[in-house]
Parts: structure tokens; sequence; C-alpha cells
């Protein structure tokens, strides 16, 4: 529109109900289907989420996951730009880790594998050194236990209920926020062991 004539009109804005986007299934539970969402649709999705988590200007998320992937385009692409914060796109799944290190995130929007896989990487590096293991189970208990209040979640009666309820990869799937982190160590250890 740089080089249209000044008296020309901007066409009108949507209306809520006009088609905003097809969204497909997997298919895992069957064939695959497309979605026709409304611009309502996606402005109810997002300020659902801005309910839970706040985004601000100056936060900066990192995005891998598909944009295909509705989770990723509610999470990682509507509300930034609802917010006004910056996305970085992540280069590869392989490179997440290097890529965490380079933008530094605020904000990490993402799905339970990639917490496993993270988790299962960590007690594999920590495993070597009974230390290790001690100091980030602390941290872990220590970190998990401020999580919990800051949601206004019961807190943990002991280490052996936290792990018996799915621990802290229960409550986190679906949004990653750096700054509730259950563990202040989980951060930098995440930069620190390369995702296999």
């Amino acid at each position: 529109m740089a080089h249209a004539p000044a008296d020309q009109l901007l066409p009108p804005p949507p209306a809520p109900d006009d088609l905003a986007a097809i969204v497909y299934t997997s298919g895992t539970t069957g064939k695959p289907k497309g979605v026709m969402l409304t611009h309502a649709n996606v402005i109810a999705d997002v300020k659902a989420v801005m309910q839970r988590i706040s985004p601000v200007a100056s936060d900066v998320f990192l995005s891998f996951l598909p944009l295909s992937h509705t989770f990723e385009r509610t999470g990682g692409y509507y509300l930034p730009i609802a917010s006004g914060s910056c996305v970085a796109y992540a280069r590869s799944v392989a490179l997440i880790a290097q890529d965490l290190m380079i933008v530094k995130p605020t904000i990490l929007v993402s799905v339970p594998r990639i917490y496993e896989r993270v988790h299962a990487k960590l007690l594999e590096v920590l495993s070597a050194s009974s230390f290790k293991m001690q100091l980030f189970q602390a941290a872990q208990s220590v970190g998990w236990t401020r999580f919990c209040a800051g949601q206004g979640l019961p807190a943990p009666k002991d280490d052996a209920d936290h792990k018996n309820n799915g621990g802290w990869m229960r409550i986190l799937p679906g949004r990653f926020c750096a700054r509730s982190w259950p563990s202040p160590c989980l951060r930098n250890s995440v930069a620190a062991c390369a995702l296999p």
C-alpha cells in the first residue's frame, strides 16, 4: 500500500464472524479435518490465554513448533502479536538448546515431549555425580514449592508425593514461562545440555 494513492480507502476490517484461518487436525483419531476459525474464535482464545499468562512488549518468545499446530499458532503467534512481544523462530528442534542460549527467551511455549527430553537429558548428565543430582533435586524442590505458591496451588507435602503426582512435568505442559520455571537451575541447565 506504500504506492497506493493517498485518496484510496483501506478495505474494511474483518467482522468477528469472518473466517480467519483453517487449521487442520493431525488425523491421529481419524481422517484429518479442517477447522474453520473466525476472528472471534482467535480473539477469544487469546483473551483466555492472557488470563493465565500476561506477556508484555519486552517479552521474547522462542517458537519451534509448526505454526500449523493450533497450540503454537495461539500461544506462539497470536499471543505475542496481541501483547506486542517479539517472536524468534528456532532453527530446528535439534538446535533448541543453542537457540535458548542465543535468544534468551522469557517465554517458551511447548508440548510435553520437549519437557520430557529436557528432563531426561538433565538426569542423564547429572546422574554421573551424586552431589550434582542432590543439588538439582534440592533446587527443584525449592523451585517447585515457589511455583506452587505463585500459582495458588497447595504446597507439596514431600518429595515422594511430588513424584507420585507427576512432578513439575504434570503442571507445566502447555506453557513454559521462563519466569516461573520450577527450578532456578533448570534455565541454566537446559543450555548446558544438548537435547537428544
